[in-house]
């Protein structure tokens, strides 16, 4: 069986810049961004910003009532650690 050496580096070179724009792409960083919802709540949110178009998407929502005669502290939005 005979290899065309033409079709593994055109395969190979697609396989590279494939995988650059994959890994250009990658851009994402997650944030712990804390906040006050309508309810007066105090809720905590990991937030994934994904680098290439701006969208900010929340996960991991825990929502819960702060203790008798206590208040939320300010909103705050910190970088995890190792991102």
């Amino acid at each position: 069986m005979s290899v065309d050496r033409k079709a593994v580096r055109v395969t190979l070179i697609a396989s590279l810049v494939t995988a650059a724009a994959l890994l250009a792409g990658c851009a994402d960083t997650t944030e712990v961004v804390t906040f006050t919802d309508e309810h007066g709540r105090v809720c905590t949110a990991l937030v994934v910003d994904d680098g290439g178009d701006g969208d900010r998407e929340p996960t991991a929502i825990d929502c819960e009532y702060p203790p008798p005669g206590r208040s939320p502290g300010p909103d705050t939005t910190k970088p995890l650690p190792g991102d």
